[in-house]
């Protein structure tokens, strides 16, 4: 039952020799690394199930080169279209409860959103404001966003998501958003290189 960390500290301690260095994180930081490792291992699932749920967003993956085969090892996923953002966010939020995590936790807000008083919120997670997010009432999620999903695997476990919009989407001023979206840094720290899952 105990982390990687943890049960190496505890065999090094009985074999008598010295643990590994593993840097300055606290107690805290550890906590929140794990919490947002078993979220993003629930939000892989769902965006998964939701890609071969979708037969637009599994034909835009195959035709950028991924066989059936590559889309199950990657575990691919889809946040589902804008207009699925509600079904989406109660899916992901119950799987998040169901798996034992906080859906208004800092991970849990990367995936699901959050919409009240974000000023607070932001203070009681000692998180610097993102432009635009107090003004506004909320924090944007990643579901329903139309996005081909890429977790990010590191140990088994996914550490970070990057999304490819399925089709062209444009802002209220007819510019053409960017094709791929990253999770807010805020939220969840620097846009992390994406690497296969092996």
């Amino acid at each position: 039952g105990w982390d990687f960390r943890s049960s190496i500290e505890f065999l090094c301690r009985r074999a008598g020799i010295a643990a590994p260095d593993w840097g300055k994180d606290t107690p805290e930081e550890r906590a929140a690394y794990l919490e947002r490792e078993e979220i993003f291992d629930i939000a892989v699932s769902v965006f998964e199930k939701e890609l071969w749920n979708n037969p637009a967003a599994l034909n835009y993956a195959r035709s950028r080169g991924w066989t059936d085969e590559t889309i199950h090892s990657a575990q691919l996923g889809y946040t589902g279209d804008f207009g699925d953002r509600p079904k989406m966010t109660k899916a992901l939020h119950d799987a998040i409860v169901l798996g034992g995590g906080d859906p208004r936790s800092v991970a849990g807000v990367a995936m699901v959103g959050f919409q009240g008083d974000v000023k607070r919120w932001l203070h009681d997670h000692d998180l610097d404001d993102h432009p635009g997010w107090i003004e506004q009432g909320y924090i944007p999620g990643f579901v329903g966003r139309d996005l081909l999903v890429y977790p990010h695997f590191r140990y088994g476990h996914c550490v970070y998501f990057s999304g490819r919009y399925i089709k062209d989407h444009f802002t209220k001023d007819g510019e053409k958003l960017k094709k791929s979206i990253n999770l807010a840094s805020v939220l969840v720290g620097q846009k992390q290189v994406y690497f296969n899952w092996q």
